[in-house]
């Protein structure tokens, strides 16, 4: 029996040597293996496959529609993927593959770019670096904040900073990725051009568009699946596994500088007092450096600049170390 077996419902699969196989609409994939962590707001899991026909290795995410809280949040993920793919696309966010539901089936699945890389996400480079009892070398977080302040610069305006001459989108409908920390930050050795692994945002199930905010849901209580300890200051938590206040691109700003001080503290969540203080990332680490993450990380949310405005800093002190802030 394959331990990675996914269950039997949206598609079909066939037991072969080589794995169970699935079909959806249009491809046909083998399961390789359940992905680890098993990090999901699902009870289905996530799993490492291929196309059978290819042998491209992409990752399958099973979601359980039969519940209302985990079928708004596979809502919420396949629209603004589909949105960021209709629209190109960026080097820095999860790509889409293809997506497939019959609408009567109890689970539906993401089929979504593979990162490969061997530490898989930031989180998995933290704990690296926690038992090697060693810094992260303060190029690799610039390098890290410029993947993700690019990819906010696509979610919140449809820019894609890769592009010359690329502006915002006048119809661009906002997103809101609203559950960014180190688990969520993805790192692949595809399509890199520097000595440290390409930055990609994923896990999109909580995720806000401006839709939404416009019919009041910034105000909505926001189910905690990973977020508590990454929730900016203007949030309040009235109850376990509950937060309310106005969300939206200001904390989108925030968490992304939250990943940047706890690569440098190696820290599980931001300390926002130290932040307040203006040395988030402590001594080791550079004044510009500290000084951006505290402004990115301000109490008031009209000193917390916007991803766009930062996004000169950024490609300064990239290029200052060494590092190509563009990805062609």
């Amino acid at each position: 029996m394959y331990a990675a077996r996914p269950p039997r419902d949206v598609f079909t699969y066939a037991v072969t040597r080589r794995g169970p196989r699935f079909q959806t609409y249009t491809n046909e994939y083998t399961v390789l293996r359940p992905a680890k962590p098993q990090l999901t707001y699902t009870n289905h899991g996530i799993y490492v496959v291929c196309n059978t026909a290819t042998r491209q290795v992409f990752v399958a995410k099973r979601v359980d529609m039969q519940r209302g809280d985990t079928r708004d949040k596979a809502v919420a993920e396949r629209e603004a993927l589909l949105q960021i793919k209709r629209f190109g696309g960026s080097n820095h966010i999860i790509d889409l593959i293809e997506t497939f539901w019959d609408g009567a089936s109890p689970a539906s699945s993401l089929i979504l770019e593979y990162c490969d890389h061997s530490e898989s996400t930031v989180a998995g480079h933290m704990t690296q670096h926690l038992y090697k009892s060693s810094r992260i070398p303060e190029p690799q977080i610039w390098h890290v904040l410029a993947g993700l302040i690019k990819a906010l610069c696509f979610l919140h305006y449809g820019m894609n900073i890769d592009i010359p001459g690329d502006e915002p989108k006048r119809d661009w409908n906002t997103l809101c990725h609203l559950n960014i920390n180190p688990h969520h930050v993805f790192l692949t050795t595809k399509g890199r051009n520097t000595a440290f692994p390409r930055v990609v945002l994923g896990d999109f199930s909580n995720s806000i568009s401006w839709y939404d905010i416009k019919r009041g849901q910034q105000d909505r209580e926001i189910d905690l699946d990973a977020t508590l300890g990454w929730l900016p200051p203007e949030l309040a938590i009235p109850a376990p596994g509950s937060v309310r206040g106005r969300c939206g691109m200001p904390t989108d700003v925030w968490q992304v500088a939250g990943v940047a001080q706890v690569m440098s503290r190696l820290h599980p969540e931001p300390i926002q007092w130290l932040a307040d203080e203006k040395h988030p990332c402590g001594r080791h680490y550079s004044t510009p450096l500290n000084q951006l993450v505290s402004a990115l990380m301000a109490r008031t949310l009209d000193r917390r600049p916007r991803a766009q405005e930062v996004l000169g800093i950024v490609q300064e002190e990239s290029e200052m170390r060494g590092l190509s802030f563009y990805l062609q």
